[in-house]
Order: structure tokens, then sequence, then C-alpha cells
């Protein structure tokens, strides 16, 4: 797996600017800030913002509080948690190692990590910069072995520690993109032992210091105190505000501490080079290719999109109270940063509606959403109920669901929810179309009842209507897992309608059923196995960015 990068993002980075926001008459400051509106109050957390255009900052402002105990406002030089912006970083560490000639994206990961397990295919770490190496996602796997957020403290060596447990990969690596933090955690640990530097060490050297971004660092030690930090928080329904920020030391995947400012210094050197060479940054921005040959808009922590039909490189961010997102618009020259500090912000609409104001003679217009097909829903009614059910993913375990709603076919992935699925629209020949778009899915309708699902190029395997009535004597009893170092246990629920799901650190979690020996509770599946004798012999465990983590019964 090479890799591809998009020419025209190189040459917007390197002759970017054709409309500057600067030699405009009267920047829209007002429109601006009403973006804002709602949350510049002196009684609750809001977002710090900046707009950059070819090496200058065009606007910068805070809106509403850094600290509510002490009353401090945000302002462009309150320093955040910035969550997964900073993959961008620990990968451009590695470019730097790359120009160096001390290591390649082509390395195998355990030339420098051997506590990795051999799975049988070489991980490169391009495998890992591109999410396409297969390895478990570390904070699921974190949250599945017990760990508490905000709660118990994570170290660098807690998650290599859970990864080296690992007996699986999700799949093999090259053949799928699926995002995980452990890729980047891995990138770190690189950085440290082929320089004998911390990231924090390496990356003040060789990245902030030279560019000037003195507000700035990875936060490799959860106690250390940080001027002009700004608080996370969540959103209480009852007691209000409450204090919510990471506690958690590990770097690469995470835990860079910036400011808007500062991001400016950053957006600027992907087009004057002041630190890193020109293929370093050419690197940054190669997106990756699957073992198939497909393209995926992944490139080095940093996504190559588009938005209202102008060019787009950036990402967001999301840990704790922390939301995050940058974009750059390279044609443009321009750069849009926002940071917030509550849990509930959406930093990435901000963005969007900060680029349809000062880009807004630029960008395309918004195509309106296309008309639902017209379906006689009583036509239909017997085809829809026959199809309804669980369709199974063998390389995930977590179901495909299709369920009839007000005489509508909806599918969904996982449960079903009324508020969740997306209608089915007949095509014939037991196809459907998905929703409005282009998307569709056949059932194999072999008699007069479903046997498989194809979407995407996947077949998901028919096992049934959802149960409700089930023997919990089945599952009952003490289970463990090695590869997360902890063990749970079963009990009836008092109510009859599920399992409780029982863990020494955690609240009863209440799993509801779903298909035939299948569990779930929210996008958590559970998946129960039996012996020859058709006892219950274990279960494996899945949840988006980990597959069948294995548990076996005491």
């Amino acid at each position: 797996m090479t890799g591809r990068i998009t020419a025209l993002v190189v040459v917007s980075l390197l002759f970017a600017g054709s409309a500057p926001l600067l030699a405009q008459e009267g920047f829209p400051a007002d429109r601006v800030d009403s973006v804002f509106a709602d949350i510049n109050r002196t009684d609750r957390p809001g977002c710090s913002l900046a707009i950059f255009e070819d090496g200058e900052t065009v606007y910068a402002k805070g809106y509403g509080m850094g600290n509510l105990e002490y009353g401090i406002a945000l302002s462009p030089r309150s320093v955040f948690h910035i969550a997964s912006i900073s993959k961008q970083f620990a990968a451009f560490a590695v470019e730097l190692l790359v120009d160096d000639g001390l290591v390649s994206w082509d390395d195998d990961i355990r030339t420098y990590v051997p506590e990795i397990p051999d799975y049988g295919e070489t991980i490169t770490l391009r495998h890992l910069v591109h999410h396409t190496s297969g390895i478990r996602d570390q904070w699921t796997l974190l949250i599945m072995a017990g760990w508490r957020w905000e709660a118990d403290l994570v170290t660098q060596n807690d998650a290599l520690d859970l990864l080296s447990r690992q007996r699986a990969l999700n799949f093999q690596p090259g053949d799928e993109y699926v995002y995980s933090n452990s890729g980047f955690t891995l990138l770190a640990v690189v950085v440290e032992r082929v320089t004998e530097l911390t990231l924090r060490e390496f990356s003040h050297q060789r990245i902030f210091e030279p560019l000037g971004m003195t507000s700035t660092h990875f936060h490799d030690d959860h106690q250390t105190v940080v001027p002009d930090r700004a608080y996370g928080y969540m959103r209480d329904d009852e007691e209000g505000w409450k204090i919510s920020i990471p506690d958690f030391a590990i770097v690469g995947a995470s835990s860079l501490f910036t400011t808007v400012e500062d991001m400016e210094k950053w957006n600027d050197n992907f087009r004057n080079f002041t630190v890193g060479s020109e293929a370093a940054i050419g690197r940054l921005l190669t997106t990756g290719v699957l073992s198939s040959g497909d393209d995926i808009t992944y490139a080095h922590g940093i996504v190559v999109s588009e938005y209202r039909g102008l060019q787009t490189i950036g990402h967001g961010g999301a840990d704790a109270g922390y939301r995050s997102n940058y974009v750059k618009f390279p044609d443009q020259g321009v750069g849009i940063v926002c940071f917030c500090n509550f849990a509930r912000a959406n930093p990435g609409a901000y963005v969007r509606q900060v680029a349809d104001i000062v880009l807004e003679d630029q960008l395309a217009e918004v195509e309106e959403d296309a008309d639902s097909p017209d379906v006689d829903l009583d036509r239909w009614a017997d085809t829809f109920e026959s199809i309804s059910g669980y369709y199974v993913d063998p390389l995930t375990d977590v179901p495909v669901n299709i369920f009839v709603h007000e005489g509508q076919a909806h599918i969904t992935r996982g449960a079903a929810s009324p508020g969740r699925g997306t209608p089915l629209f007949p095509l014939g020949d037991n196809r459907f179309q998905v929703g409005t778009g282009d998307d569709t899915v056949m059932v194999e309708m072999p008699g007069d009842r479903p046997n498989a699902l194809t979407r995407d190029n996947g077949r998901y395997t028919y096992v049934g209507k959802g149960v409700t009535a089930f023997d919990r004597q089945d599952y009952l009893g003490m289970y463990e897992s090695d590869e997360l170092g902890t063990e749970y246990w079963f009990e009836a629920d008092t109510s009859a309608t599920g399992l409780l799901w029982k863990h020494r650190k955690h609240d009863p979690v209440l799993l509801m059923p779903g298909h035939r020996d299948a569990f779930f509770f929210g996008s958590v599946w559970i998946v129960f196995n039996r012996g020859r004798t058709g006892r219950v012999t274990g279960y494996t465990i899945s949840e988006g960015r980990v597959r069948k983590v294995e548990f076996v019964k005491s």
C-alpha cells in the first residue's frame, strides 16, 4: 500500500490566496460573532475562534468562559486540549524522522515496538497512520477492560500493555479503514524509541519552538500546571455545569494543548515549510489506499475532503468536555479553527457557518435534498414484513436490522429504533434504495424467508427476528478475558426484560435482547457462544472500533 496524494492540494498550498479577505472592505465581524451569539455569555463555557489567511490572523475572538469557578473569559490565548487534531502533529514528528533517514513509513511496527503481537501479517507505520492496521482501538479496549473516564489515570504504558494482550486484529492490515487511536499512540512510541526523547520533548525542539508556537505542548503529565488553560465542562441537566477534563497521560492520538493563536503558525507551515521539507508536507497530505486499490480520504492525521465545492484539509477532535475543529481551504489560503470547552459543542458546524460567511462568494450553492420516492405502502406491506429482522456481519458481530415503522421498512446498524432507521424504497427484484441517495441493498430470498443481505460489497447473514423470551439461566455466571485482564458477570434482571451485566468498578448495565444469543447496550453487542452440548461457554463483545474480544465462562 503506497498511498496517493491529491496534486491539487499541493499546488494550492504553494500558490494559495486568490481572493484575500484582508483586501476586502470591512470584515464581516458582526456576522461571524452572530454564529456564537447563543454561547457568548458569562455563565457558561464556550469557544475560541480564529480565521487565518496567507500567514496572517484575520480575526480571532473568544466567546463564553474558560473557567466558571474564577470567572475567566475565553480568549484567543486560552489553551485547549484539542483531542484528535493532535494526530497530525504526531504524524509530522514521524515525517521529520523520515526526512532524517531514521524511519520509513513502510517499516514494521514490531521493529520498534516488539510488544505488539505477531499476527502473521506485517503492520507498517503507514497502516497505523491511515487507520488501516486492523489494531483494535485503545479507548474502546480500556472501557471494555473496566477503566473509568475521569476517575482512573491512564498512562502510555497502560495502553501499550493492553495492546500487547490482544490476540486478534479487527481485519487484515490494509483491507479496511477503521479509525483506531492505537495507531497514533504507537507512532508516539516509535518517536520516543528512535530519538530517546519523549514526544513532548521532540515536538518542542523540532516543531513548536521553531514555529514560535509558545503555548503548545503534548500534555504527557496530567498534573502539569498550564497557564491560561480553558477547563472542559459537561452539562448535567439537574446539577448544571460540571468539570470534565481528561485524566490520561497518553500522547500521539490526543493530548496536544494549544491555542487558536498558535494554530496560525501551524496553518502557515503548510505553504512556507518553516519546519520540515516540502516532501514532508506532501507525505502528510498523502491519502491512503486499501489493499483492494480503493482510495480513502484519510491522509497522515488529516482528512482531505471538500466543502461546498472547495478543497479542504483538516480534522476534528473530542475528548471529555473538549471539542475542536480545524479546516484549511488551500485554494483560498484560508484556515478556520474553533476550539470549545463543553461536551455538547459542535465546532465543525461553527467552522462551516463561519466559512459560509467569509467565503460566501466562492462556495457552491447548497443542493436541496432529493424527494423521497412515492411508495404504495399497502402494496409492499407483506414484503416489508418478510425481510424484517437481523442480518449479522460475520466480521464484526454487529448486525444490520430491517424493521417496519408506520408501514415503511427501515434499515439501521444495530438495534431497531424508529428515530434511527433510514427508509427503504423498493426497486424490484428484492433490491431496495436506502433513503434518497445512491446506496442500495439486496435481500437474498431463495424461498419465503430471507437468507442474506448484500450492501457495499458486504454480505450479512439473516439470523431471524428479534427475541423477547429467552432462558436467563443459560447466560448467568462469571466470564473473564485474558485480552482485557478483567471479568464480568451476569445476573437476571428483576424486571424480566434483559440481563444485568456487572463489573466491580461500574454500575450494572441492563443488556437488552437482540436476536438469539445476542444482547446489546447502545452500540455494544455481546454474542454468546455455545459448545457441543448446547451450553454457553463464553461470549464475544464488539463495538464499532473493536471487534470480537473473547470472554470465557469461568
